[in-house]
């Protein structure tokens, strides 16, 4: 009998457990669930817009190469001239090639990448080089025929008979708002 009793106890124990289990708590079952009209449309979340990744001198090889080039010497170093000439030709070169497909602000957030990346050193290098490149590179647009045999002495041949100063203009500008001078 004794054993009946325990059984019937974990009977009504375990049926009031299975009961409880469906139920909520009162405090939740207090208030209503709203039930949502035919009416009233769900409305449809909003696409979240991407965010437009920051273009970096990393992604651009041919633009760090040319820039590279203009502080692979020092004014007054031996062969400066010719290092110059072909600095400026790969300026030339790359904004022909690629500064009409690109918009200006991009640019200048790669310029100012790269300069970012440069020693103290360096970037006093770039300034006082690029002050001497801008002649260099608007000479070889204006008139590439005059500076072929300098061209010529610095290894450099270039591919193009004519530029566009507008390209070149335009990867001038980037140089020059990407760092603030």
């Amino acid at each position: 009998m004794k054993r009946f009793g325990i059984c019937l106890a974990a009977a009504l124990l375990t049926l009031g457990l299975l009961t409880g289990c469906g139920q909520e708590p009162e405090s939740q079952s207090a208030q209503p669930t709203p039930t949502p009209s035919a009416a009233t449309p769900t409305p449809e979340p909003e696409p979240t817009a991407s965010p437009t990744p920051v273009p970096v001198i990393g992604d651009y090889p041919e633009l760090s190469a040319a820039l590279d080039a203009c502080v692979a010497y020092g004014q007054g170093e031996s062969g400066s001239s010719l290092k110059s000439l072909k600095a400026a030709a790969g300026l030339v070169e790359w904004s022909e090639a690629n500064a009409a497909g690109m918009d200006g602000d991009t640019m200048a957030v790669l310029v100012a990448d790269w300069v970012s990346g440069l020693d103290e050193q360096n970037y006093e290098k770039f300034w006082n080089n690029w002050a001497k490149l801008d002649p260099l590179c608007r000479q070889m647009i204006e008139d590439p025929a005059s500076q072929k045999d300098l061209l010529e002495s610095a290894g450099v041949t270039l591919s193009k008979t004519a530029y566009s100063l507008d390209n070149y203009t335009k990867l001038y500008n980037a140089v020059n708002r990407s760092t603030g001078k």
